[in-house]
């Protein structure tokens, strides 16, 4: 059976790079107006851009002048003939690529910011999650936690933000797959996923297994039928699974994206990841009050 609907963040090098041209071109748009050349989109742009777009006009109107033996500059000819794509965009790259990165990682933070709230009302501080490392086995998210320092992983936008943490930042997607909760991340080419499953196991339960002594751990291994060399984490997430120690928040999870749950149907997302960044690009734009907005924009399928 295929995924049900998904959420993705997408912030791999290619993403980058096409969300840095999105505001370059911005950027490009809104110094033309300053200068008078355009209609304004009240873009933010560097205080400094017009000023060093401005010098680099009359600098190269000053060369003109001299090799023609012209005595006068016509500053607005000047900004008019200078202010083009071109020419702004390389001033751009070579001096304010600084200020470029840090907008594209703060669009990309707005965004991730409203995923999390949106996730935040899923209380799981009574439970521990694991992941599933591809053969490797389950592995514990608290070395993930952003906020280990000062707690715990407490709901579901903390476990988000571990998951994101744990991808590295890169293109992660966040989906239900037969009742199972899933993370993805991005591998190889483009929009191809590699699935890890989600369990939160009942912290008490993980707690009274990881305080057995050597010998009552060895019994246990042994009355259920565990080789010696299956990981502790492993061992928890099956007794766990068979005896009732786990907490669903799949139906949780449905209801605040609007996906349907329970439902046999295989809900393919119908947008290439194409669509997808350059919807992202414009939503990253919404202010933090327009975050319970997103996630019905966000619906897939």
């Amino acid at each position: 059976m295929g995924k049900d609907k998904h959420v993705i963040w997408t912030n791999d090098s290619s993403t980058r790079e096409s969300e840095k041209k999105y505001i370059k071109g911005d950027w490009i748009n809104e110094v033309r107006a300053k200068l008078g050349l355009g209609d304004s989109n009240e873009t933010w742009v560097p205080s400094s851009l017009v000023g060093a777009v401005k010098e680099a006009a009359i600098d190269a109107a000053i060369e003109k002048a001299v090799s023609r033996d012209e005595k006068t500059i016509n500053f607005v000819e000047a900004y008019r003939e200078f202010a083009q794509k071109e020419n702004i965009e390389n001033i751009i790259d070579e001096r304010f690529y600084d200020e470029l990165d840090e907008r594209v990682y703060e669009d990309n933070s707005d965004w991730r910011d409203c995923e999390v709230a949106n996730l935040s009302g899923i209380d799981i501080h009574k439970s521990i999650p694991l992941i599933k490392d591809g053969d490797d086995g389950y592995r514990f998210l608290d070395e993930y936690n952003p906020y280990q320092i000062i707690g715990a992983i407490n709901d579901a936008g903390d476990l988000i933000e571990a998951l994101y943490k744990k991808m590295n930042g890169d293109t992660i997607e966040l989906s239900v797959k037969d009742g199972e909760l899933i993370v993805s991340e991005s591998v190889g080419y483009v929009g191809a996923m590699e699935d890890h499953i989600v369990k939160l196991v009942d912290a008490n339960f993980v707690n009274e297994i990881e305080n057995l002594s050597g010998d009552e751990v060895d019994n246990l291994y042994s009355e259920n039928g565990f080789s010696t060399k299956t990981a502790i984490s492993d061992v928890i997430v099956a007794l766990a699974e068979k005896q009732g120690h786990l907490q669903d928040i799949v139906p949780a999870i449905c209801e605040v994206y609007g996906w349907a749950v329970g439902n046999a149907e295989s809900q393919e997302a119908g947008e290439s990841l194409d669509e997808i960044c350059d919807a992202k690009s414009a939503e990253a734009e919404f202010e933090q009050e327009d975050c319970e907005e997103i996630s019905g924009e966000q619906d897939r399928g």
